[in-house]
Order: structure tokens, then C-alpha cells, then sequence
């Protein structure tokens, strides 16, 4: 979730207005009912928490910084104490390492050792064995088979596709579950709503 902080509420709804028509990906833009302690209007935008956060909040500041004319952005990081200029690596150095912690307890019960992400590459190490993929997206289910048409697209029966769901099955275990739809293997918990999109490489 980002939050850009603007003192009048007119303009901070044409703030909204403008992001919502924005070419990133969103999840959902809101404007806080009233001013916080400061006199600020809050505009929430809520990303989708994956290896390009950082670039998408870089896109929306350059957008709405060309519109405004604001050449510098300071940005709050709630592990970070402060203020501090903008920098999309410290971002992606945060948001990933959050991304990364969600990842480790999705997989907390499955029989990997290990999950490693390193930019999109993703690899799951159980035993002797490492599985690499391509990470796409993790998040709640309802939101990615919403946003990626997951219930529209068919099973994918494609021998390799079938040979990858299979092997990254049985190195996960009985605690997850794998499916080919389209060109994506979803992982699912038993035990919580959120999915793992991802591709074979």
C-alpha cells in the first residue's frame, strides 16, 4: 500500500482520479474521509506485492510529477525510520524482502528447504533437488483469477507443463497443490487464500 499526502481534498480526488487511469497495475485507489493530524489528505493506492512494486510506484511519481511539477519525492517506509528521498532500489529491498517472508510462510508446511526469489527467478529446493521458475504473482486468489482470467483459461494438458506440475508437486508435497491453466502452474494452500503464480522456465 502507498499513501501520497495532499493538503486539499479536491485535489487530492483529482489525484485519484488520475492515478486510477494509470497504465500500471493497481489493485485499488481510496481517498481517506478526512484530513490526519497534519491536515494532510491521504491517497491510498494498494499494488500488487511482487518483484515490480518498485518500479510500478516509480511510474505513478513520474506521472504524477510531470502533472503537479514536483521534481523530488520523499518517501516513509514503515521499517525505516524517517524521511528519505525516493529510491526505488530501497524500495524493491523492502518490499521484496515482505514479498519474501509471505513466500517462506505459504511454504512453511510444504517439504521444501528452501524457496529463494532473486528478481523474477524463483527456485524451490527440496532435498537434492532444485526447481527453478519464473515468479509472476502471489496474492489472494479471488484477486488473481479475477485479474489474470485464470477461470477462463483451460487446463494446459502439454507434456512438459504436465512433467513440471508433476515434479514441482512431488517436491512440495502433499500440502500444496499444483494445477496447469494456460501458460501459468498455480500453487495452492489447503490452509490459506493466498495462490502462487508462476512459469515454467
Amino acid at each position: 500500500m502507498v499513501a501520497f499526502h495532499v493538503q486539499d481534498r479536491n485535489a487530492a480526488q483529482d489525484l485519484n482520479r488520475f492515478i486510477q487511469k494509470s497504465y500500471v497495475d493497481l489493485l485499488d485507489t481510496d481517498v481517506s474521509p478526512a484530513p490526519d493530524q497534519k491536515g494532510f489528505y491521504l491517497v491510498f493506492v494498494e499494488l500488487p506485492l511482487n518483484t515490480n512494486v518498485g518500479d510500478a510506484i516509480e511510474n505513478i511519481t513520474k506521472d504524477v510529477g510531470a502533472l503537479a511539477e514536483i521534481d523530488t519525492w520523499r518517501m516513509r517506509l514503515r521499517s525505516i525510520k524517517g524521511t528519505r528521498a525516493f529510491n526505488v532500489k530501497l524500495v524493491d529491498r523492502v518490499l521484496v524482502k515482505q514479498l519474501n517472508g509471505n513466500l517462506h510462510e505459504f511454504f512453511n508446511m510444504s517439504d521444501l528447504s528452501n524457496v529463494i526469489l532473486e528478481g523474477r527467478l524463483m527456485k524451490m529446493i527440496g532435498g537434492n533437488q532444485v526447481f527453478q521458475v519464473e515468479f509472476v504473482d502471489f496474492g489472494p486468489a479471488s484477486r488473481l483469477y479475477a485479474q489474470r482470467k485464470l477461470s477462463e483459461r483451460a487446463v494446459n494438458f502439454d507434456t512438459n507443463s504436465k512433467l513440471g506440475a508433476r515434479k514441482a508437486q512431488l517436491l512440495l508435497g502433499r500440502t500444496l497443490d499444483v494445477e496447469c491453466l494456460g501458460e501459468h502452474l498455480v500453487v495452492r494452500s489447503y490452509n490459506c487464500a493466498q495462490i502462487l503464480l508462476c512459469k515454467l522456465l
